[in-house]
């Protein structure tokens, strides 16, 4: 990969489902309305911050955990 050139993650996939969970966990918190919570707003900018935070830094992590095996590689969890 040139350096100019930025690798999208395969986490894309789940973004769109994370980020409706989380508008409607929003919406579930404000409808509870009892006396001693407080009124919760999703910030989609930051949410959008964060995914391409993650997918500036998803690449570089796997070139240096994986090195020249990164584009075969899939970062997870093995048991």
């Amino acid at each position: 990969m040139k350096d100019d050139e930025q690798k999208l993650c395969d986490s894309r996939v789940w973004w769109q489902k994370i980020k409706k969970l989380a508008e409607n966990f929003e919406q579930a918190l404000n409808n509870k309305g009892n006396a001693n919570s407080t009124f919760i707003q999703l910030d989609v900018a930051k949410l959008d911050e964060a995914f391409d935070m993650y997918e500036r830094g998803w690449w570089t992590f796997k070139e240096h955990v994986y090195g020249e095996t990164a584009e075969e590689k899939r970062i997870g969890v093995y048991f």
